[in-house]
């Protein structure tokens, strides 16, 4: 995937993102009816993974759906429309195949709900697509980018597949030397570009710090109050560079009224990054502070996030979930919506 700062488009993966189609055929058990070509497999592992953390029944079909998708080797594509039809080769210019964002939350979501013969070799395909230098791309055969490695690194962290030792300390090595380092002017400082040497931006930030915090499996954890204080290397690297991220996070936070702004319109809030970050920030057990105010203009704000025009994103709604789950508020009160029952009701089928 491509993030190249302000001037890119907006990135299929991200989470809730618009979903504006009708979907073209039927697919029971599918959280959401808007179409599926871009985001169904990342949309589905998030309900899942929303339902299952928060103490709700996962309909079976849902899994069966997600099971579905999966490619003989282990890897999910963004969505089959015939899962019958071999999985596609990696496409670098149609940005289509085999992807590490759409295998990792996979990954993540059948592990949750006891697929760990799935779980497992979605696993193991990350491992295998894992680069020397630590980070994982969107797609095979990409450049490797902070996100992307975000996400596996939380998957590879979670599931703990034979190796998986080597593979977080490289990852994290990976994010480290991708992070804006200490010397920098102070709101860059810590930030997470979406590759090294960018400008750092909200959506690269609250992602990688997903993988660096080991956010999964989400759960409610005692935060100290103050952001992380942050330790500097002799080489201007970070020590701990969740702790810098952090901190980055938080400060934006704390001067935004609790809000991210948007990479791609700095005058516009991005809700995505601002849900996913509140993950990432209860993980550090850090920045109560920047948490709670996070959390109270989420919920101010929960129409704007988990609506669109053509019904309820299920990916923003079980981003939510994992909030309620990780701050200990009520999934059906949060902001005056039920959480459950709004993406329960996507349900296809």
């Amino acid at each position: 995937m491509s993030l190249l700062g302000a001037s890119a488009t907006a990135a299929p993966d991200q989470v809730g993102a618009a979903e504006d189609t009708v979907s073209p055929a039927a697919d029971d058990g599918l959280f959401g009816a808007a179409d599926p070509t871009f985001d169904g497999v990342f949309r589905q592992s998030f309900a899942i993974l929303g339902l299952q953390a928060t103490g709700s029944r996962v309909p079976a079909d849902a899994i069966e759906w997600l099971i579905d998708q999966q490619c003989p080797d282990g890897s999910f594509t963004s969505y089959r429309a015939d899962t019958s039809a071999p999985c596609p080769e990696p496409d670098l210019e149609a940005f289509t195949g085999p992807d590490t964002n759409s295998t990792s939350l996979a990954a993540l979501a059948l592990d949750a709900v006891g697929a760990h013969d799935a779980s497992a070799a979605a696993a193991a395909w990350l491992l295998d697509g894992q680069t020397r230098g630590g980070g994982w791309p969107y797609l095979a055969g990409g450049s490797p980018d902070t996100n992307s490695t975000g996400l596996a690194l939380a998957a590879i962290d979670a599931l703990n597949p034979r190796g998986h030792k080597r593979s977080v300390r490289i990852a994290t090595n990976f994010l480290r030397r991708a992070q804006v380092p200490c010397g920098t002017e102070r709101d860059d400082r810590f930030g997470m570009p979406y590759q090294a040497g960018l400008n750092p931006d909200t959506f690269s930030s609250s992602q990688s710090l997903l993988g660096l915090s080991g956010a999964f499996p989400v759960r409610e954890r005692n935060q100290r109050r103050a952001v992380a204080s942050v330790e500097c290397r002799p080489d201007d690297r970070v020590v701990d560079p969740a702790a810098g991220v952090a901190r980055w996070i938080s400060r934006l936070l704390n001067t935004n009224d609790g809000a991210l702004p948007n990479t791609f319109d700095p005058s516009a809030i991005d809700w995505n990054s601002t849900a996913v970050s509140i993950l990432g920030l209860v993980a550090t057990r850090t920045s109560g502070i920047a948490t709670d105010r996070a959390v109270a203009a989420l919920a101010d704000n929960i129409e704007e996030y988990i609506g669109s025009d053509s019904g309820d994103r299920p990916a923003a709604l079980g981003v939510s979930l994992l909030v309620t789950e990780a701050t200990g508020s009520d999934p059906r009160d949060f902001g005056g919506a039920d959480l459950t029952a709004r993406l329960l009701s996507t349900r296809q089928g």
